[in-house]
């Protein structure tokens, strides 16, 4: 019996790695670099948006390391052994802003690790219980890439939350700050208060349009009070940390707010007036709001019809 649950187990982490490089672009991973990127001293950036993956920021401590986000499965072992250069520490923690792919699909690896893997509740439930795409995917792509089985035991988290959460790593301190139904279902805001850096996930995407995860719970009044907390959290010098590479300052912040609420205000007088989705996406509302689309993320067409079926379901 006991034989036959671990080979069932191991089919399943078999099975989850395979789908999750599927929904990937197809990569030659040893041929690709994962470097850490120092923002302070006791704290690094991993880049993987290259490969379609996320952010990986690390804090490291005589008493361990933590770890928000793991990126690309394929890349787990490389992203180690970058730790390993900067702290012979153990992994104590892996935090999880929220439950797509380019988050969570490295988890299985450093979960062996014996790192105890921490996230919002509806993150671990979204992981065991993923949902089937509706209607195939989407036009760009979005839900294509977050089709995956249920992730095994070990990439789960282990320590959820509902709403804050506060760790401590010897005199590090970290706080997970639990925002409502924003980017998704399950976002958290990662806050690093000893270095002043919050890692924000896809709650801000820098100089980009905002991405409002519909099919994953994510709802534009969700953004709009996430951002304005993510802006309450940030002082003069406090340094953000976005899912895919970008590192920036409260004011780009207050822009990303600022284009949503830009964006919500021209696409409602827009229906108001009686125009389709159709029609609004060609009005082209958010032409000279300074904001691009960044290969395999969302663009401007996806974006507007994302606020105005956001407006249309309002009460």
């Amino acid at each position: 019996m006991r034989n036959s649950i671990t080979r069932t187990c191991l089919a399943a982490g078999i099975l989850f790695a395979l789908l999750t490089h599927a929904a990937q672009a197809p990569q030659d991973f040893s041929k690709v670099e994962v470097k850490a990127n120092r923002i302070a001293d006791n704290f690094h950036v991993i880049d993987e948006s290259e490969v379609h993956g996320g952010s990986i920021s690390i804090l490291t401590g005589p008493s361990g390391v933590v770890i928000v986000d793991t990126g690309v499965a394929q890349l787990a072992p490389k992203v180690e052994a970058e730790i390993r250069r900067l702290s012979p520490q153990p992994i104590r923690y892996v935090i999880n802003t929220h439950a797509h792919v380019d988050e969570v699909a490295g988890n299985e690896y450093f979960g062996r690790l014996g790192a105890t893997i921490v996230a919002r509740d509806q993150v671990r439930d979204t992981m065991a219980h993923p949902k089937a795409a509706a209607g195939g995917a989407a036009p760009d792509g979005r839900q294509a890439r977050q089709v995956r089985p249920p992730a095994p035991e070990v990439a789960l988290p282990r320590l959820t939350f509902a709403n804050n959460l506060s760790l401590r790593v010897g005199d590090q301190e970290v706080r997970l700050i639990a925002v409502p139904r924003a980017h998704t279902d399950g976002d958290a805001l990662i806050w690093f208060p000893g270095v002043d850096i919050i890692v924000a996930g896809d709650v801000l995407r820098a100089h980009e349009f905002p991405s409002i995860g519909r099919p994953d719970g994510g709802t534009l009044p969700g953004m709009l009070d996430a951002l304005a907390r993510l802006i309450s959290l940030c002082g003069p010098a406090t340094r953000v940390v976005t899912s895919h590479g970008s590192v920036v300052d409260r004011s780009v912040v207050i822009a990303q707010r600022d284009l949503l609420l830009t964006t919500r205000d021209r696409v409602t007088a827009l229906i108001a007036q009686g125009r389709s989705s159709d029609e609004v996406v060609a009005a082209n509302v958010t032409a000279d709001l300074g904001a691009r689309a960044l290969p395999g993320h969302i663009g401007a067409d996806a974006f507007v019809r994302d606020v105005y079926a956001e407006l249309k379901a309002a009460p």
